[in-house]
């Protein structure tokens, strides 16, 4: 997978990018698409959010009900908690410019 870090990705105009963002992201167990999707979102943390940012990872598979308040149907899901509105990303967060997209970098 190719990272972007393109000088041109900015986020939407009400994705409140100076505050500090909330991002969880579910996995199940540390398999090779967790793996992936926690290097991923790390790689998303150190280079393109706010400083203050704050991404925490649960494990379904020692909380399995920690997904239900995200609506978490399938994993990995990354959901942006904050700023609002909340979004969601299912998979590994391979393709990092969908990525950015979908949470609100464009």
């Amino acid at each position: 997978m190719a990272v972007s870090n393109d000088a041109n990705i900015s986020p939407s105009p009400n994705a409140g990018f100076n505050e500090p963002w909330v991002i969880r992201l579910y996995i199940a167990g540390w398999t090779p698409a967790s793996l992936a999707a926690v290097r991923n979102i790390r790689l998303l943390e150190s280079d393109h959010l706010p400083a203050g940012s704050k991404v925490e990872i649960i494990d379904l598979l020692h909380d399995p009900e920690a997904g239900r308040a995200d609506h978490v149907v399938a994993i990995p899901t990354a959901v942006r908690v904050s700023p609002l509105p909340m979004r969601r990303i299912v998979g590994a967060l391979d393709d990092m410019d969908k990525t950015l997209e979908i949470l609100g970098f464009r």
